[in-house]
């Protein structure tokens, strides 16, 4: 018995020693700032042009998460796997009320796009989430019950064009779905429609990140631009901004989707909390983003997109 309790003294002893040696651990989300924090609310944005394209970007909520109230739906924020991860009181900003699980936006006015790994079928795509645009930081400007009107609220009816394959050099991860209405008094982003953008041109990232109102980070530049179906880049994204869309500062043209990158917590063994992960000049891996022009299904050179809409006899 002795002996036995010996053991179990020493290796929880091995334990702790392995753990303050070892005091620097990951929680793969996507969440990681690149030099100085490039992140606004959408609507203190200074570019008009962003803040005007931020209205056709939408968040993508579980409806197990909202409270039908008539005329508006409550946001309700259940505990997820994320609350066991507590945030050190200086980072405390970076995680919202609502849990917001991607992002998305429109290109055309009941057409959405998306990463495919967040709307995986057309069940999760019917029954498990809604999607709702104008979220601002207006909704959340205290800790009063968050409301939003059902005229911003849609649900997903079908997934028009999927596709997922992360296998090395291709990262193709998109989703092409047919809201269940069309988005009135919004208008659809534009989008690059051939060719690819230029190594030194800027982006914009516009979404939902962990909960929090839209936001805009910009000063995002290209890591690497020589894969077919995607691009690596710099730009600050954090968790719920999987599907949104990676912008072209000069053009206001939409480059791709923004998919996954960088391990993104670091854990302070010191204070026992999750710090954000910073990482400076060449430093972590870059953020993918999936090149739009890789959709056959918006691409110009196919058949008519718009046509496939249209009511089948």
């Amino acid at each position: 018995m002795y002996k036995h309790f010996l053991f179990i003294l020493f290796f929880l002893l091995s334990f702790l020693v392995h753990a303050s040696i070892n005091s620097t651990h990951y929680l793969t989300e996507d969440k990681v700032i690149y030099g100085e924090d490039n992140t606004l609310y959408a609507g203190e944005y200074n570019d008009q042009r962003f803040v005007e394209a931020s209205k056709a970007v939408a968040v993508m909520i579980p409806v197990d998460q909202m409270i039908d109230f008539g005329s508006f739906y409550e946001l309700v924020r259940k505990t997820t796997y994320v609350d066991n991860y507590p945030l050190c009181k200086n980072e405390i900003n970076y995680r919202g009320r609502v849990h917001s699980v991607c992002s998305g936006f429109l290109v055309d006015n009941d057409v959405l796009v998306t990463a495919s790994h967040c709307i995986p079928d057309q069940l999760a795509c019917q029954n498990g989430y809604k999607w709702v645009f104008g979220f601002s930081k207006e909704n959340m400007a205290s800790n009063e019950p968050i409301f939003v009107p059902k005229r911003d609220v849609f649900s997903c009816e079908k997934i028009l064009e999927s596709e997922y394959n992360l296998s090395a050099n291709v990262q193709k991860d998109y989703a092409v779905i047919k809201l269940s209405r069309q988005v009135e008094t919004i208008v659809p982003l534009a989008f690059r429609k051939e060719g690819k953008i230029n190594d030194d041109d800027e982006l914009v990232l516009i979404g939902y990140p962990v909960g929090r109102p839209q936001i805009i980070a910009d000063h995002g530049q290209i890591r690497d631009n020589t894969f077919f179906y995607f691009f690596r880049t710099n730009l600050d994204a954090f968790i719920g901004n999987s599907g949104a869309p990676v912008l072209n500062y000069s053009t206001g043209l939409v480059e791709g989707i923004f998919l996954s990158g960088e391990r993104d917590y670091v854990f302070n063994s010191v204070r026992q909390c999750w710090n954000i992960k910073r990482c400076q000049g060449v430093e972590c891996r870059g953020e993918d983003v999936f090149r739009i022009t890789g959709i056959d299904y918006i691409a110009p050179n196919k058949r008519s997109w718009l046509s496939r809409l249209l009511p089948e006899f």
